[in-house]
């Protein structure tokens, strides 16, 4: 059915790394350091801006 019978792939580590790294970074870029930003704001402050 298929014209290819197995599908070799290499895993190299240091991809397999660089790509971890990314993404953590990114992960902490985009949601830990706006909830460190937003857990300082005062609620009422916050709220007036509405």
């Amino acid at each position: 059915m298929y014209f290819i019978s197995q599908l070799t792939a290499k895993v190299d580590p240091a991809v397999v790394l660089g790509v971890t790294v990314i993404t953590l970074l990114l992960t902490l870029l985009f949601s830990v350091i706006p909830a460190q930003i937003a857990a300082k704001t005062e609620p009422a402050r916050a709220l007036s801006h509405e």
